[in-house]
Parts: structure tokens; sequence; C-alpha cells
């Protein structure tokens, strides 16, 4: 799959927070928080190369993917920056984030491999 530099960002903002990844996994996977954060800790800094190499993923990483895929924190903080005079955040920025995000989900959820 190929990634732009803006979309692997906004995969790798989610990444950084694992313990809301794993809230998410494990109330799709019916498993305990501890497993979900030891399932998160252990495919996360392997997902973004496996996405961009097309290698298949498991079920937890596929779970990830679309936590990934719908979550808008990224976008949310983005937004809440146009406001701030000290930002560099422009509405002509935000635009292109946006359209880039939407990208990345339509990417996301029609071309992962599950293993």
């Amino acid at each position: 799959m190929n990634l732009t530099k803006l979309q692997v960002e906004i995969i790798q903002y989610r990444l950084d927070v694992p313990d809301a990844m794993a809230e998410v996994l494990a109330e799709s996977q019916r498993m305990t928080y501890e497993q979900a954060i030891e399932l998160v800790e252990k495919y996360a800094p392997n997902l973004i190369y496996k996405l961009q190499a097309d290698l298949p993923l498991y079920p937890a990483e596929v779970e990830m993917i679309r936590d990934i895929a719908t979550d808008e924190c990224y976008l949310a903080c983005c937004e809440s920056d146009i406001e701030d005079p000290r930002s560099e955040m422009t509405q002509r920025r935000y635009t292109q984030i946006e359209r880039s995000y939407q990208n990345l989900r339509d990417k996301l959820s029609r071309e992962v491999v599950v293993w």
C-alpha cells in the first residue's frame, strides 16, 4: 500500500496512544484490556511497515486498522489548532489533511489483507 508521509503520520499518531487502541480492541474482540494492550504493544511497531509492504495482517492488526480508519482524534486536534493564533494550522492546510485522511480511510477499507 502506498502511503503518503501525512498518512503515515496519521497512523503513527494513533499508534502512539496504545491504551486507547487497546480499549477499542478489547471491546471489539471481547477480551480483557490486559490481553488487548499486550497485542497492541506486540503489533504496533511493525504495523506501518506491514501496510506499506502489503503483508497479511493478523485479526488483531485488522482491528487496529479499523480503529485507525475510524478514529478522528488527529483531525480534531488539527481543527482545534485553526483557532489558535500561535499555530501554523490554516483552513487550507486542514482541508488538505482532511482529504488525506479520507483517502487513507478508503485505502485501509479496501486494501487490507487478512492473514
